[in-house]
């Protein structure tokens, strides 16, 4: 794409900024593999492509490109009308910089905000003679005629509209109206900083958004909380930079220098410490952290690129790559790494500790590949120009073309959606399982390349050029998504404080009739039920008993009988019950085994715990019952097997697992706010997964995991995850979802006034 001039301040701008960025990476090291936002911080030979620096002659994708048309009226002060200069003149109507509005106190007395122009109080928008207004407080004239903005200004072309805006044919005339459909913006992202610095390299995950700060000649790295809206600066340096920084959940990396040369470093956000994990010759060139894994790349003694990783439940450092070749552009999820080695072939590797690491050639062509969950993308050119994404399922080999586009530079996966950029600094999503598409980020007054290096929990984050430097944005793009509705059946109210009761136990099948079991005036709590029974705590006086309630009798039974001491958090599962209750030191969990010939008069009383620690909260479902209790440093899970009468500690570490739900011999459970999954296998035992870095109070049923977490726009999302497939979704968005269970096909969930619904899952 040939290179158009621009008016001689502009490039003083554009210098200006290239000064100060040329400055810092003279203390960087250069050369193919670096990360990178410009080519002038690649070194000579090289330039930027897809954020690393490639040698030229290599495929690239994209050089900054300046086009006169699109910024003349914004920028060239020799001209008149000057659009861009805060006074709106005569013949400025297009000028939306000058002339719009974005809300009614924009505008004269009068006079109301209208698809960002100011009209007549009453007038539709059409732009009749005298009816258009300029801000307030502007000080400019009417602009005349055919000038008029919105609604009023004829065109031929998109260009012939400013803000935005598209030239729509309507009747015998043409107009520019607010985009629709997938070239309307997301409306719902978020500007992090707002300086004269630059903030680049941004990184974020459900919760938190990282970038470095360029502050004179060097790089820190910062950390904003998306929840709260605080921001901390983790690195200080006065030297050296610390930059490119990665996190996942409680972790953070970035490289920084250690007198000698650029080394991985990793933060543990709880303890507040920080650990550096390489430490020899080379320059570490690019790093990311997920789950257990922190994956970078660096030059080895023969002076060519190697990928390496650190597990963190091993401990120990492992060289990936040991070749004569280059191998570069990795991506990391779970347990698997992908790369591109000698710029074209694609690698996928296994970490397995136990059988060794597996890896495998995907392709012989690919470029920049990414990998989330069973789904690695890398692109390809066409023939007859531009490129096109192609997806490969690493589980059935099975490979097919997701899109094509004239422009594809940056690119990443996360879960079901794929984001990419093209040549003008446009970010778009493109949904994998529905094929729809939508525009994230109107980069069309960009003037030197958006900045992305990452998409992770559903969340992306980028460094974009505002005309002065780069500040950082981010956008859920599962938000952003308008392909599948929200149920608005249930009825909207005010938002809650939110109000949690995590010792609610599952939910009971799913029946139109309610019925009323206790009539009393005392205070019955902690209630649940299964097919045939329900069980619930009574309190007393001072103190808690169980009672039992069988369907089909309708008769009650007391189960307990306390005279100092509660016995409570009761859950069934066909004969038999159990709860918490008090051994005259501390509350360990007991079972009943109900003798049903017997008329329920009878059974067997099981203590399952005797140990010097309160037990917190226990359920039992089929087989396995499970609790959570003190080990005397914090909350650890246990289950017990009824057919084999074994006891098994499921967590064993130094933090509360906590709020858990059981289905089966699955376990879900928070350890903070990070969702894990206990799957029991017949041949390797069982197996923890880690869900999620950000949900609350999970729950399970079937193949499904359901937990809560707050959306940024201030309502809560109920996201489900399906443990067959590794894919998420959001199931519903209200203002208030207090507690909420899932059973089979159905979620049920309680708002702050106590009313009670039911979603389907299936319709």
């Amino acid at each position: 794409m040939n290179k158009k001039g621009v008016s001689v301040w502009l490039w003083a701008i554009v210098a200006v900024v290239a000064i100060s960025i040329v400055l810092a990476i003279l203390f960087w090291p250069f050369g193919e593999g670096v990360e990178c936002v410009l080519d002038e911080e690649c070194g000579e030979g090289y330039s930027c492509s897809n954020n690393f620096c490639l040698e030229i002659g290599v495929e690239t994708d994209y050089e900054p490109v300046f086009y006169e048309e699109d910024y003349i009226a914004q920028f060239d002060l020799e001209s008149e009308p000057q659009c861009g200069d805060g006074v709106c003149e005569d013949g400025e109507g297009s000028c939306l910089d000058d002339c719009g509005c974005v809300d009614d106190s924009g505008c004269e007395s009068g006079f109301e905000c209208v698809e960002s122009v100011c009209f007549e109080v009453g007038d539709d928008g059409g732009g009749g003679a005298g009816s258009w207004s300029g801000v307030a407080g502007g000080g400019g004239t009417e602009p005349s005629g055919a000038d008029e903005p919105s609604g009023a200004v004829s065109c031929v072309t998109n260009d012939d509209c400013a803000g935005g805006f598209v030239c729509e044919v309507s009747g015998t005339g043409s107009s520019c109206v607010a985009p629709s459909g997938e070239d309307e913006v997301c409306s719902l992202v978020t500007q992090v900083t707002d300086n004269e610095l630059n903030d680049l390299y941004s990184f974020a995950d459900s919760s938190s958004v990282l970038w470095s700060r360029l502050e004179g000649l060097y790089y820190d790295v910062y950390l904003y909380d998306i929840l709260s809206g605080i921001t901390t600066q983790l690195t200080f340096t006065e030297e050296d930079s610390e930059y490119l920084p990665s996190i996942d959940g409680d972790y953070i990396v970035w490289l920084g220098h250690d007198g000698t040369d650029y080394e991985v470093y990793l933060y543990q956000r709880g303890t507040g410490t920080t650990t550096q994990l390489t430490d020899n010759i080379y320059n570490e060139n690019f790093v990311k952290i997920d789950s257990d894994l922190v994956v970078w790349g660096a030059k080895d003694g023969d002076g060519d690129y190697e990928i390496y990783y650190y597990d963190m439940s091993e401990g120990i450092p492992v060289k990936l790559t040991d070749n004569v070749d280059e191998d570069l552009y990795f991506d990391v999820d779970g347990n698997f790494i992908v790369w591109n080695r000698n710029e074209l072939d694609v690698y996928l590797y296994e970490v397995n500790p136990s059988i060794g690491g597996i890896t495998t050639q995907l392709s012989n062509f690919g470029y920049f590949p990414k990998i989330s969950g069973s789904n690695v993308i890398w692109r390809e050119p066409l023939a007859t120009g531009g490129y096109f994404l192609k997806l490969y399922n690493k589980d059935t080999g099975a490979a097919e073309t997701l899109f094509e586009n004239e422009e594809i530079n940056d690119f990443f996966i996360d879960e079901e959606y794929v984001v990419w950029m093209d040549e003008d600094g446009k970010i778009y999503f493109y949904n994998i399982v529905n094929g729809e598409e939508g525009l994230l980020w109107d980069g069309e007054v960009d003037i030197v390349p958006t900045d992305i290096v990452g998409f992770e929990d559903g969340i992306l984050s980028w460094a974009y050029y505002d005309g002065t430097d780069y500040e950082v944005h981010f956008v859920d793009v599962d938000e952003c998504d308008t392909s599948e509705p929200i149920d608005e059946s249930v009825p909207v109210v005010s938002p809650p404080v939110p109000v949690d009761d995590p010792f609610m136990p599952e939910i009971a099948e799913a029946t139109c009739d309610i019925l009323q079991v206790t009539d009393n005036e005392l205070n019955d709590l902690y209630s649940v039920a299964d097919s045939s029974s329900l069980v619930w705590s009574m309190l007393e006086g001072l103190y808690y008993d169980v009672y039992f309630y069988e369907l089909l009798s309708g008769e009650t039974r007391q189960l307990t009988f306390t005279d100092d001491k509660s016995e409570y958090y009761a859950s069934v599962d066909g004969i038999y019950v159990v709860w918490l209750g008090h051994d005259g030191d501390d509350y360990e969990v007991y079972m009943w085994e109900i003798n049903p010939t017997a008329n329920f008069a009878g059974g067997i009383l099981t203590q399952l715990t005797d140990n010097d620690y309160n037990e917190v909260f226990v359920q039992i479902d089929g087989d396995v019952v499970v609790w959570s209790g003190s080990d005397g440093d914090d909350e650890e899970i246990y289950s017990y097997s009824i057919s084999n009468g074994l006891t098994t500690q499921i967590t064993d570490n130094e933090e509360d697992d906590s709020f858990f739900s059981l289905y089966g011999s699955s376990i879900v459970w928070n350890i903070g706010r990070e969702v894990y999954l206990y799957e029991r296998s017949p041949t390797a035992g069982g197996i923890i997964t880690r869900l999620s870095t950000f949900g609350h109070f999970p729950k399970i049923s079937e193949s499904n995991v359901i937990w809560r977490k707050p959306s940024i726009n201030g309502n809560f999302l109920l996201i489900i995850y399906d443990i067959d497939t590794g894919v998420s979704e959001i199931l519903i968005e209200k203002p208030e979802i207090n507690s909420f269970f899932i059973d089979g096909d159905y979620v049920v969930w309680m708002d702050e006034e106590g009313k009670i619904y039911f979603y389907n899952l299936l319709n």
